[in-house]
């Protein structure tokens, strides 16, 4: 398994802009994925996974100011979950872009995701990765195409 820790505020992936004939990442996300990267290249040296891939994300947002002592105390013990904006789809997006080449060769890899966000007194990222050789729970899809007992 692979640990990476990327410190301070978490963001997700901008949408594509449009700008004299072709699409760029806003420079804010470019910002970010490169400075994912280069604390990812400083803490993993080894070669990137093969096959499929596990990737865990937890994602933890600056508490508001602005937030009572009670619900800032809440969010300090990791019972407030973060439910605006950025998208959890959007931050995993701009970590996969930052950590492709470096933790697995191609986001393409990536067959198992979980990902939470939640406010903290340390806001960053914190992502395990690891290759996974066989799926551990019966498919969900077989579940599905079961006839109703009802």
């Amino acid at each position: 398994m692979i640990a990476i820790h990327i410190p301070g505020e978490p963001i997700g992936k901008g949408r594509p802009r449009l700008g004299k004939g072709h699409t760029y990442t806003p420079e804010k996300t470019q910002r970010w994925e490169q400075a994912a990267a280069w604390e990812a290249r400083r803490q993993y040296q080894g070669e990137p996974l093969e096959g499929a891939i596990h990737l865990d994300v937890e994602a933890v947002f600056s508490i508001p100011e602005s937030w009572p002592k009670w619900r800032r105390q809440e969010a300090e013990d990791d019972m407030v979950m973060h439910i605006v904006k950025p998208d959890a789809s959007n931050v995993l997006k701009a970590i996969e872009d930052a950590l492709q080449g470096i933790v697995f060769r191609d986001d393409s890899q990536i067959s198992l995701v979980t990902i939470g966000k939640w406010y903290g007194a340390e806001p960053g990222v914190w992502v395990d990765a690891k290759a996974i050789k066989t799926l551990h729970s019966k498919s969900k899809r077989s579940e599905c195409l079961k006839p109703s007992q009802s």
